[in-house]
């Protein structure tokens, strides 16, 4: 746990965050938490995990707006897992809890429960005409081959420059097979919610996946335990400070 905790304090994302005043750190809490409780599902634990990986999610949509992605990748890892019929009932109602309450607010007040993105079709919403050519520009999203080619490339790079411990890690963890089950669960989960949240959002998707890069640190944490067992005792604390030390660089 400790190991988990310093490499996510190693991912300079998150500093940057708190020098200028986001609330994207706090935000990422609830999705981080709920990832949390559905893979100690996939590692064994108990089904009602996975109901309390459904209201933190929805705890997370209510909390920023890009959560509803973490929010409908929770649900469909929790569709895939097949199940029974008062468990999906008793998950759709535990994430709706914390969000409703915030869409009809967004209704009555914008006219678009989730301001801005349906309001060029709602005929209720706070919008002009120009509004959506200025949102086109801010956006400035590529074709899709190439948005999809930036966001992997995006990812590789982001991933090398922010915390090169981790980008390294990995890759050799999962090439000698040396993660469980719910740590494979968390990569993909961390990749689709990248992926999602790239294309989405292009300018400022890496800021709004914070969650998966803190979840993808989490999972380096468990492959430097399991490799790190045969190393003696000074070149795991050098391990630990380069670990530290690697998210940080770019900042100096």
């Amino acid at each position: 746990g400790w190991l988990a905790a310093v490499l996510a304090g190693s991912v300079g994302l998150a500093g940057r965050l708190v020098l200028v005043a986001k609330n994207d750190v706090v935000a990422a809490a609830y999705p981080l938490a709920a990832a949390a409780c559905a893979l100690n599902v996939v590692a064994g634990g108990s089904r009602r995990w996975g109901i309390a990986s459904a209201f933190l999610f929805g705890c997370g949509a209510a909390t920023k707006l890009p959560g509803f992605v973490w929010l409908g990748l929770g649900a469909v890892a929790f569709v895939l897992a097949r199940p029974r019929r008062g468990e999906a009932v008793r998950w759709a109602a535990c994430a709706a809890v914390a969000p409703l309450p915030w869409l009809a607010k967004g209704f009555l007040v914008m006219g678009d429960p989730v301001w801005p993105v349906l309001a060029p079709f709602s005929p209720w919403a706070l919008w002009r005409p120009g509004d959506t050519r200025c949102l086109a520009l801010a956006r400035a999203a590529p074709a899709a081959p190439r948005l999809a080619l930036d966001a992997a490339a995006g990812g590789a790079v982001w991933w090398l420059r922010n915390q090169p411990v981790v980008a390294l890690a990995l890759p050799w963890a999962l090439a000698r097979g040396r993660l469980p089950p719910e740590a494979l669960s968390a990569c993909w989960l961390a990749a689709a919610g990248w992926a999602l949240l790239v294309v989405l959002m292009p300018g400022d998707g890496a800021r709004y996946a914070l969650p998966g890069h803190l979840l993808l640190a989490g999972v380096a944490a468990v492959a430097a335990v399991r490799a790190g067992a045969a190393l003696s005792p000074r070149a795991r604390a050098a391990g630990r400070g380069l670990a530290l030390a690697g998210g940080w660089l770019p900042l100096a």
